[in-house]
């Protein structure tokens, strides 16, 4: 009894640093959204954004593991989970973009963002563990603020759009389950170069396929934007592994639902766009939602009798 007294408290501080982490995360992804609009300004695509994050990154990373004396690629036995959360690294990047040709980007957001939706049907039979009351109460609360935010116009929807966002989600729900499965095992340099260091060559295909990559005139054009992106980017995705390593899938999942409130404020910051009054009530409950999810016994679980 009292080693698992024990344990709980030793766990405890772990899951508080991964919800922590995965908040300034999520902060961090939402912080670059303006830029990559800026970017686009400048004649920069989604695609070539995507290939630049990752590839700086890949060499970032690289060298950190060479300074820090750390071992840059996974061992054999870890290669399966790696290929699977690279893949869908580059499934959400890819179907995220292509939807949002085909329907609008406030509709896609709204169906992409039911990934931790998905997470918490799915953990009884990954994880055996009951998600809890408070969990589906936090889900609804920032599902609902999510929709009230982005405010999406439910016009012109593409079935090709459609399906690209439900591919993304689900993709996004896979790549939570795997990267918490396989980053307890895992350096979070050794997983993140080895990971990126697969996406890379996917990258550049989706970059050729949109018309990339760009040229120097383009790169120079969007060079601050760009830097913002990329430095963003690498620390999110460290700190995305670090929180799936240390908290359960379901409460990261709910806390990357700031994501998207912290791309609007700082899209209202940075570019004028205002808000309307049932933004505001938008951004309330996904907070709102937050709160519940990490409020403490939030996330705890009833073991299935099969565990």
């Amino acid at each position: 009894m009292s080693a698992d007294i024990h344990s709980a408290h030793a766990a405890r501080p772990e899951a508080s640093a991964g919800l922590l982490a995965a908040a300034v995360s999520a902060s961090l992804y939402g912080i670059s959204a303006p830029f990559a609009r800026m970017a686009a300004e400048a004649n920069l695509i989604g695609a070539d954004l995507i290939l630049w994050r990752v590839g700086v990154m890949v060499c970032v990373l690289g060298l950190a593991t060479w300074v820090l004396g750390r071992r840059p690629l996974a061992p054999r036995a870890a290669w399966p989970g790696v290929l699977l959360f690279a893949a869908t690294v580059l499934m959400v990047g890819t179907c995220y973009l292509s939807a949002v040709a085909f329907i609008p980007v406030g509709i896609a957001v709204v169906i992409f963002y039911t990934f931790p939706l998905i997470i918490l049907l799915v953990s009884p039979f990954i994880d055996r563990r009951r998600p809890t009351p408070a969990q589906f109460v936090a889900f609804a609360l920032a599902f609902a603020g999510l929709v009230l935010a982005i405010g999406p116009q439910w016009t012109t929807l593409d079935p090709r759009g459609l399906a690209l966002a439900a591919m993304a989600s689900v993709a996004c729900a896979v790549q939570v389950f795997t990267g918490s499965r396989v980053g307890r095992r895992l350096d979070p340099l050794t997983f993140a170069f080895s990971a990126q260091l697969v996406v890379v060559p996917g990258v550049f295909l989706v970059a050729l396929a949109f018309g990339g990559p760009a040229g120097p005139e383009a790169l120079g054009a969007a060079l601050k934007p760009l830097s913002v992106i990329v430095l963003t980017y690498i620390a999110a995705f460290v700190l995305q592994l670090r929180a799936m390593r240390l908290a359960a899938p379901s409460a990261v999942g709910l806390v990357f639902t700031l994501e998207p409130v912290i791309a609007i404020a700082t899209a209202a910051a940075l570019l004028g766009e205002k808000l309307v009054t049932s933004q505001y009530m938008g951004v309330a409950l996904v907070l709102a939602g937050l709160v519940v999810a990490v409020a403490p016994g939030a996330s705890k679980g009833r073991k299935d009798s099969a565990a």
